[in-house]
């Protein structure tokens, strides 16, 4: 199954996410919360935080607009998507998110393509922001998806 969390940008989809994971013990992937005006990347099962998204841009970063992002953060959270895929005790994969870089066929978009549709017995969470929703369902050519907004998780 895949569900899709949506919602306008910086409105709290990730926060909610993350405070029901921390009721859970069956989610893996990773979400990418802001602190402190940087986004990290946070491993939902090992609670690990990696540094990801460079303030001033290094040589070799992923660049999407004003935002740097390290390129060795894309191969760590790739690694954890298919470490948590192949965990039997992890029920839900977040990704966190799918945006202008997957739209562009960079970023998280290479595992994607290579794991759509997801496998059964699993469900994969995608967070996309409102504007790209449908550009998203049509590059993945999502159907049978479940697209919900942040209250979904709060209830």
């Amino acid at each position: 199954m895949i569900r899709i969390l949506t919602g306008p940008t910086r409105s709290l989809k990730t926060t909610t996410l993350r405070a029901w994971v921390d009721q859970r013990n069956d989610c893996g992937g990773f979400l990418s919360p802001d602190v402190d005006g940087v986004r990290p990347l946070y491993h939902l099962r090992t609670k690990e935080l990696v540094s990801w998204q460079h303030i001033i841009p290094q040589p070799g970063d992923v660049m999407i607009g004003r935002f740097a992002f390290d390129p060795a953060g894309f191969t760590e959270g790739i690694k954890w998507l298919e470490e948590d895929l192949h965990d039997p005790e992890m029920k839900h994969i977040i990704l966190d998110e799918v945006g202008p870089l997957e739209m562009n066929g960079m970023g998280w978009d290479p595992w994607l393509q290579s794991h759509l549709p997801f496998p059964p017995g699993k469900t994969l969470i995608l967070v996309v922001r409102t504007t790209l929703l449908e550009e998203v369902i049509n590059k993945y050519q999502l159907e049978d998806i479940d697209v919900v907004e942040k209250d979904f998780f709060t209830t």
